[in-house]
Order: structure tokens, then sequence, then C-alpha cells
């Protein structure tokens, strides 16, 4: 890693919990790389404190961004000075950037990151038919980005059932050619299942969806980083279904990131 010194500008990466984030090796591996004079740090903070963290952020003059992981995404709009169409739409950051003058600039790149990602292995999410399992902060972006590159239907499932008829209501005002449902999934067949919940980062996790949904056509995709096989991504493998994990969605994205932190 290139020297730490009084010139140095820094970044960081905010979730809760922190320890099994991969963005810190992976970003600091990018810089070092493009030698740049900065580094990227990990903080855990508790939900109680991130809005006086967010604030004390603002004050620190060499302090230029931070990605914005769990549980974070949706609460850190509120404290946005300014913001991307797709927060706006989704209400929901992954990273944000320290403006001169001290004010706050959002963006959400999951999504982008997502569907490049599966490009990247040949899959084109065009006239797919897709299963999003969750509707937090990475499940909107990826809702955001997979109706805007054209998928046939997209039906999303969540926990708490108005979370996901929100943003199906939200994304058909964005786009009302895209046919968007929620709710149950019975009997309904997909070309790709997407795990954007939480469920999978410890391999204790029970799966997000029941193992009989999944069919050997299927891809089969998971946000979670912390685990390269996460349970889903294991039983979806003997299956028989191409499986895509959470590194993909990342890795495409750091070079997006540091260049919204650093506003090139």
């Amino acid at each position: 890693m290139t020297a730490i010194s009084g010139t140095t500008r820094w970044m960081a990466i905010i979730a809760d919990p922190v320890e099994q984030a991969k963005t810190p090796a992976w970003m600091n591996e990018l810089i070092e790389k493009k030698g740049l004079d900065c580094v990227l740090i990990p903080l855990q903070v508790k939900p109680a404190d991130l809005k006086i963290t967010v604030q004390a952020l603002k004050t620190i003059q060499n302090f230029c961004g931070a990605v914005v992981s769990m549980p974070f995404k949706t609460a850190v709009v509120s404290m946005l000075d300014v913001m991307t169409a797709e927060v706006h739409w989704t209400g929901a950051c992954n990273v944000i950037r320290r403006n001169r003058d001290g004010s706050l600039a959002g963006t959400l790149l999951d999504g982008e990151g997502f569907v490049a990602g599966l490009a990247e292995r040949t899959f084109d999410v065009r006239d797919k038919r897709v299963l999003l399992l969750g509707a937090g902060g990475a499940a909107s972006g990826i809702a955001f980005a997979l109706a805007k590159y054209g998928v046939q239907s997209l039906h999303i499932r969540n926990r708490t059932a108005s979370k996901a008829e929100l943003l199906v209501k939200k994304l058909k005002l964005r786009f009302p050619s895209v046919n968007l449902q929620s709710g149950p999934y019975q009997d309904k067949d997909f070309d790709l299942v997407i795990n954007a919940t939480r469920l999978g980062m410890y391999e204790d996790d029970p799966l997000p969806l029941a193992e009989k949904f999944l069919q050997p056509h299927m891809w089969v995709a998971d946000v979670v980083v912390s685990q390269e096989m996460t349970p889903l991504l294991d039983c979806a493998q003997q299956k028989g279904c191409h499986i895509h994990g959470g590194k993909w969605m990342l890795e495409t994205q750091l070079e997006q990131m540091l260049a919204f932190m650093l506003d090139q």
C-alpha cells in the first residue's frame, strides 16, 4: 500500500457490521494500481449514530467520500444535499461525496454494477423474467437498473410486503412498459432469481426462498459478498443453475465508486 502522509485524502465504507466487507481491500488495491494518494478505511457505525457520523464527515477537509453499505443505504438519503436520479427514484444511496463546500452528493451504483457484472458473464437482462428478493437499498438500485435496461417482467418479494409494494408503485411511474409485480410468486417461472437481502452473510442463514422454485435453466444471483458461496448459491449450483456471486457486482462498480468520490 502507498505510504500515508499528511497529503493523503481518505475515504470510508460505512456499515454495521463492517468486518465482513471486501471493499477496503479491493478499493485500496485499485487505488494503489492507479498511483493515487488516498486510502479507504472501514467505519463501523451503529444506526443511532449514523446522522452524527455523517455530519462530522462533512467537516473533515481531507475526507472525499464513502461507500455506504447495509443497513444505511436508505437512511443516508435524508442527509444528502445533492442526489442523482437513481437516488431520487429509489430512495437509496450507496456512495457519497464530500464536495469542496462541505455539501454531500449521493448516487446509487448497485444496479449499474449488478447489470454490468451479469453482462460480463454473457447474461443480458433485456426481455428476461426476474424475481428479486428484497426491497431495501441494494434491491431498490438493482430493480431500477433492471427496469432501465428492459427486463420483460420484475417480481419483487420482501418479508415486509408493504415495502415491496411501495417499490413497485414507484417503479411503475418511471417504467410503465415493464411488467412489475409484488407478493406471492407460486407457480411462476423466472430466468433470473436475485437475493438482495442480508440472508447469506453467515453460513447458517436460511435460504431466502424455497429451493423447490430453483430450476436448472435459471441464473441465480446473490448480492452478498462476505461469503463467496452463500447457502443460496450452493443450493442453486446443486440444482444445476448458473450462479452469480456478489463479488461480480462490487468489482464492476469499484471504478465508478472511486470516480464519484474523487469527483472525476
